[in-house]
């Protein structure tokens, strides 16, 4: 225990982590990306700077990924992590595994901080709020100044203990049991692209009209947004050859993650998500845009009940805790868990989409930010995922895609331009400014 900070020097991966070191590849590196744009050029020294202020904040996420004898474990690393250069495809060419490496990279660029996280150190909120608070303090040193720190971590504070607790087992009841199984979801036959590439699509979207939009079905945005993905798929797999059809026939499963912070009280920064999971299955007929988004909205409404989260929950660290699992070998292990998830990760669901909500900063800090992005993690099997995050007046939908071509992207955006709501497409590949029916065909 460092008296200093009252946390471990050393402690144990989440239940939803331990996956994670046992799956990753050079294509899937298990990193998701969060960055925020400022109005004015980053100051790398300044930022460096505040990242080290942030580490004092943060020890736990001064970390190097350990494997013991039964399990990986994390270790406080020796190295400051420094700032790196970015690069044209995020969240790649990082391999978590390597001696003394860091679980997430700090990557600034013209104007924009960048971080990437590995899942296996932390979620989407536990990340959101390192970057707002790293932003911040990068503005306090800038001499930007603000009192309203109530939701953020300010460097010079002592970290609470429980941000390092594993939510799943605090919230764990053994009496409670597993939900059923599920089976195999579609997934896209498109051929991957080169190793190391990775294909960010960002759709930049007034947040006005689209909730206009959502409101006239009576859904909310996500559940707005979830249907015309899947409606996108539907197209997809209606235009491949009855043969492909035969061959690759399954439901389209999107998983919606869940924070769960919402539901169980827990400050932890570790990972601490389930997912609701809509579904159609166009074997059995072309369901109309109506049907789907009922579909979604009933997925979501059972996603949300504590009581089937508890079952998932419950499924997950009676795995974990069950003497057969505790005494394997780490190597055993490693194997069991590959194959646990090719049978019960990916391949049960056919995409996702991740919605972070509206960012919000102290108001002194606003007028100095241009815009918050978030990118999804790169998923072999799956190919593509989505991403959503707003600020202020504009929502930030942003595809990530491992396959050669943006099939499912294309349709997507050229459905919410038919539907009289503009976007401005963004690309590591190219940028294209859909504002019309015809600019999108």
């Amino acid at each position: 225990m460092d008296r200093k900070h009252n946390i471990p020097e050393w402690y144990r991966l989440d239940n939803a982590a331990k996956i994670f070191p046992a799956i990753i590849s050079r294509r899937m590196t298990s990193l998701f990306r969060l960055s925020a744009t400022l109005k004015e050029p980053i100051n790398v020294a300044r930022l460096q700077q505040a990242l080290n202020n942030m580490m004092e904040r943060c020890p736990y996420f001064n970390v190097r990924l350990k494997s013991g004898a039964f399990w990986y474990f994390f270790e406080r690393n020796p190295i400051t992590p420094l700032l790196q250069a970015d690069s044209k495809h995020p969240c790649m060419n990082y391999s978590i595994r390597k001696r003394f490496r860091h679980l997430f990279r700090v990557v600034p660029f013209g104007n924009r901080i960048a971080i990437e996280f590995s899942h296996g150190l932390t979620d989407g909120t536990g990340a959101l709020l390192f970057l707002k608070s790293l932003v911040a303090e990068y503005l306090e040193l800038s001499g930007i100044h603000s009192d309203e720190k109530e939701d953020l971590l300010v460097p010079g504070t002592l970290p609470d203990p429980e941000e390092i607790e594993d939510g799943f087992k605090k919230h764990y009841r053994k009496e409670i049991p597993s939900p059923g199984s599920s089976g195999p979801a579609f997934h896209l036959p498109e051929p991957l692209d080169h190793v190391g590439h990775y294909r960010i699509t960002t759709g930049i979207i007034e947040t006005a009209p689209l909730l206009e939009k959502a409101r006239s079905e009576k859904v909310s945005i996500t559940e707005y947004l979830a249907a015309i993905l899947l409606e996108c798929y539907q197209e997809y797999y209606r235009a491949l050859p009855p043969a492909v059809q035969k061959k690759k026939g399954a439901p389209v499963v999107l998983r919606i993650p869940v924070n769960l912070r919402r539901m169980f009280p827990s400050k932890t920064m570790l990972n601490f998500f389930l997912a609701a999971n809509a579904s159609i299955d166009p074997r059995l007929g072309e369901y109309s845009f109506k049907e789907i988004l009922n579909n979604v909205r009933a997925a979501m409404l059972t996603g949300v009940d504590p009581k089937v989260i508890s079952q998932q929950i419950a499924r997950n660290v009676r795995g974990e805790l069950s003497l057969a699992t505790k005494l394997f070998p780490l190597f055993v292990k490693n194997i069991i868990l590959k194959l646990v998830y090719k049978k019960m990760g990916d391949n049960r669901i056919s995409t996702s989409l991740s919605n972070m909500g509206r960012v919000s900063m102290p108001d002194a800090y606003c007028d100095a930010i241009e815009r918050f992005d978030f990118m999804p993690p790169p998923t072999l099997l799956n190919r593509l995922n989505a991403s959503i995050i707003s600020w202020k007046q504009h929502l930030h939908i942003s595809f990530g895609n491992l396959a050669k071509h943006p099939e499912i992207e294309k349709r997507f955006f050229r459905k919410l331009v038919r539907a009289g709501i503009p976007v401005k497409i963004e690309s590591n590949y190219q940028e294209i400014v859909c504002h019309t029916v015809q600019d999108a065909e």
